[in-house]
């Protein structure tokens, strides 16, 4: 998919299709979008690559 899904309907639509979620914390999940309903999306994960961690506490000193 080019474009991202933004309303309820096009994930329904879409079902069947590939889909790439990208997750607050920047991982990427690819696979294949197996249901939607208003809630919850369910993905076939076929790919999963680690996002960067936001600096922070943790992160990089300057």
């Amino acid at each position: 998919m080019d474009q991202p899904l933004k309303l309820k309907r096009q994930y329904v639509k879409n079902v069947g299709r590939g889909l790439k979620v990208v997750g607050k914390d920047k991982t990427i999940r690819q696979g294949k979008l197996i249901a939607a309903d208003d809630t919850l999306i369910s993905l076939e994960i076929e790919t999963v690559i680690k996002g960067n961690r936001p600096a922070g506490r943790h992160g990089k000193k300057k």
